[in-house]
């Protein structure tokens, strides 16, 4: 790999391949010249291996990714990738988690991309981001980020000051999207790449001190001796709410969107069905008249 402003290819690992699921549709031609396409990059003109094309593994992490997003499965890479735009820069796509491990980064990167990379690995390399000693900022893009409590670990980095999530499920599900993040990360500065205003900060404050309030005072209706929930675990109830209440809303609205047209669609069908039955009961009649004439 070479530091500095230019981009790298890390070390390209190919998982080997999970077998085909009985049943399952064969893979289409447009996606056999793509893995054709791989392999061929893979070896140079005098037949020893070659590192793809940062092009080509890009594409291949892309597609393997929104492949398995729309057929529902989880997402799973099996190339990685990782570059430095600038050396206190690191981005990280796909199977490129190894990286962590590298002293050089960890004394001078302040921020760490992961794009197309579950939540739940780098929650779980943790550690290793720990080791990082000037981060102070971490993105999230195409994650699978579907609550903030999948994320609360990354509140023990000391440093960090910046957070940014793009193109996950939650950015689209939570109308309360920057007040879960300060909520669980109160240290941040930055969210989303817009500062967090004194007055953002203070509302939030004033609004979570009522749920926190709540989690603490004994309630008389819950029986005696029964533990009541600590200040993270409403947290997480708040956050699961607004959660399925966005999704409620959100099917509601599709409902909506989609109720005029089948009301329409179903008119449509009917005044069909009546000017077929109006065209057969003519033609009958025309026929009946036909023959009295004919006799």
């Amino acid at each position: 790999e070479r530091g500095g402003s230019s981009p790298t290819v890390s070390k390209v690992l190919e998982a080997k391949p999970s077998p085909s699921r009985t049943g399952s549709a064969e893979r289409s031609n447009s996606e056999q010249r793509r893995r054709a396409a791989m392999r061929r990059n893979k070896r140079g003109e005098d037949g020893t291996k070659s590192v793809p094309s940062r092009k080509d593994v890009l594409n291949e992490i892309q597609t393997q990714w929104h492949t398995a997003v729309q057929e529902g499965r989880t997402p799973i890479t099996r190339y990685g990738y990782v570059k430095r735009e600038e050396i206190f820069e690191l981005f990280i796509y796909g199977r490129g988690l190894d990286t962590l491990d590298k002293a050089q980064y960890q004394q001078s990167v302040s921020a760490v991309h992961f794009h197309y990379v579950l939540a739940s690995s780098v929650v779980n390399s943790v550690a290793r981001l720990q080791k990082f000693e000037k981060l102070e900022s971490i993105t999230f893009g195409r994650n699978q980020i579907k609550s903030i409590a999948e994320l609360r670990p990354l509140s023990s980095l000391p440093k960090l000051r910046s957070l940014t999530i793009l193109h996950n499920p939650i950015n689209e599900s939570h109308v309360m999207f920057r007040e879960l993040i300060l909520q669980s990360f109160p240290m941040l500065d930055v969210i989303n790449a817009r500062p967090v205003s004194l007055d953002e900060r203070k509302a939030c404050a004033s609004r979570w001190a009522v749920f926190n309030q709540l989690a603490t005072e004994r309630n008389p209706l819950v029986e005696e001796g029964l533990k009541q929930r600590a200040v993270p675990e409403v947290s997480e109830m708040v956050d699961a709410i607004v959660s399925h209440a966005t999704a409620v809303d959100e099917k509601i609205r599709c409902v909506n969107v989609h109720l005029d047209q089948a009301l329409l669609a179903a008119v449509e069908e009917a005044f069909e069905d009546v000017r077929s039955v109006q065209g057969s009961h003519a033609i009958q009649k025309w026929s009946y008249c036909g023959e009295a004439s004919y006799g």
